[in-house]
């Protein structure tokens, strides 16, 4: 379920959250929209993200919680970039060539 929530885009999201025949919980089209908001790699503007809240409030969920999901997100995105900066390019190099077939010794 996750897997297919990730794949969905900004318009799908907010086409369940408006659409009242989709769910009649409000408490789970948030919990929806956040575990989305957490893992889409797509960028979401300012004005999308007041779009999402409005949405949310309209449908009757509590959206005090987006202020923290949204640090969150910002936390989470600022350490991922910040570990790949650090990662050499030639331990990159060693993570993909990796095999088996290499070590001195046999795997038992």
């Amino acid at each position: 379920m996750e897997e297919s929530i990730m794949k969905q885009t900004k318009a799908q999201m907010l086409e369940v959250i408006n659409d009242s025949d989709k769910g009649k919980e409000p408490t789970d089209k948030l919990r929806l929209f956040i575990i989305w908001y957490l893992s889409t790699e797509q960028e979401i503007t300012r004005a999308e993200m007041d779009k999402f809240e409005e949405s949310l409030k309209t449908a009757g969920a509590d959206t005090t919680s987006l202020a923290y999901v949204k640090q969150v997100r910002t936390t989470t995105r600022m350490t991922m970039l910040t570990t790949a900066l650090h990662l050499p390019l030639n331990h990159q190099a060693h993570l993909v060539t990796f095999s088996a077939g290499s070590l001195p010794f046999p795997l038992v």
